[in-house]
């Protein structure tokens, strides 16, 4: 996404990421840290890690973007390569960990993203999930 891109809902993220994860059979995990206004700050790689079989997002580095950036609000979208989109038991703890970590810092985690790359619209939602991510109606 280029710097200032809207993002108002999880329908603005898949307009970005979707036609990008359709042709790759990779891991991508990517931060977009946004404004007060839901305005992209920047968009960039945080990971491709495969450890111990299961795929990871680099927590330092999103953690250390956010905080370059001055952002305001996070979003952590990513692939899975395959017809699921569900969270492994991974995902979900790595999650929930820059969760706390943003929030010391006043920092949202608006939601977490994961899309299929073999169904168009299959995707997985933490903020939709109630994992406890603040979604896209708010920001700190």
């Amino acid at each position: 996404a280029t710097d200032g891109y809207y993002i108002g809902d999880q329908d603005d993220v898949l307009e970005l990421f979707i036609p990008k994860f359709k042709h790759t059979s990779d891991f991508e995990y990517h931060g977009i840290y946004l404004d007060y206004h839901h305005r992209t700050i920047g968009t960039r790689l945080i990971g491709t890690e495969i450890i111990l079989e299961k795929p990871v997002f680099d927590l330092n580095n999103a953690v250390l973007l956010a905080l370059m950036f001055n952002t305001r609000a996070v979003i952590i979208v990513h692939n899975h390569p395959g017809p699921t989109a569900y969270p492994n038991p991974e995902e979900i703890k790595e999650t929930k960990k820059l969760k706390t970590i943003l929030k010391m810092l006043n920092i949202c985690l608006i939601d977490h993203l994961i899309i299929s790359s073999v169904q168009k619209y299959h995707y997985f939602s933490f903020a939709n999930d109630d994992a406890g991510l603040t979604g896209f109606n708010e920001i700190l």
